[in-house]
């Protein structure tokens, strides 16, 4: 997986966790914590895919 796909994603997962979190009314840190565990899972979850397996990462 290329650095730039990591980054879109991890910047994907920030926005969708910033989403959650205002949804639930959370804080700015509960918020902020939100984001960057949804922007992690998204990157570990696309780094197993298929793009992770092709180069024999597992």
């Amino acid at each position: 997986m290329g650095i730039a796909l990591t980054i879109l994603i991890g910047i994907a997962g920030a926005l969708i966790g910033g989403l959650i979190a205002n949804a639930l009314g959370a804080g700015s840190i509960i918020a902020f914590i939100i984001s960057v565990l949804v922007a992690a899972a998204g990157v570990a979850l696309i780094s197993r895919g298929r793009w992770g397996s092709r180069r024999g990462v597992s």
